[in-house]
């Protein structure tokens, strides 16, 4: 089983209601990369969510640090600084690191570099990097709400 780097937003009204075990996070969260590992590979990007919360999945073939934070900018592709288009009031970035998107040939690996809102519970996902180690995405929601970030 291929290990699995979970994003959880929280709907607003389920938070509010009641708050969980671990703890819902207001700003950003990590997990650090395990000690001596090698660059993972992303193989797939998923989303779901049910009454309490939407959740996007990354698959990789390895375990990876990740790092997840509001944006109080416009998102913008690493290397050549060209702005990103994305929907929603609020963008997330999210970073994996070591991580890479491609194979050796250069070919993707996810399966997807971009996930429209009628394809994500109303989300809009887009690859923004996928460079020397790092892969990042933004998340474009409705409005800011608390997340959670698990490594399983």
């Amino acid at each position: 089983m291929l290990p699995l780097l979970t994003l959880l937003l929280a709907c607003p009204s389920a938070h509010q209601a009641a708050p969980s075990s671990p703890p819902w996070i207001e700003g950003e969260a990590r997990i650090e990369a395990p000690a001596g590992g090698s660059m993972a590979t992303l193989t797939g990007v998923a989303v779901s969510a049910d009454a309490e919360q939407r959740r996007i999945t990354f698959s990789l073939d390895g375990g990876t640090g990740a790092w997840v934070r509001w944006l109080d900018q416009a998102p913008v592709r690493c290397g050549s600084g060209q702005p990103v288009e994305v929907q929603g009031q609020a963008v997330l970035l999210l970073t994996l690191q070591p991580a890479r998107a491609h194979d050796d040939a250069g070919a993707m690996t996810a399966g997807t570099t971009s996930l429209a809102p009628d394809q994500a519970q109303g989300l809009h996902l887009v690859q923004t990097c996928d460079y020397e180690g790092e892969v990042s995405w933004v998340v474009g929601v409705e409005s800011r709400t608390a997340l959670r970030l698990q490594g399983e």
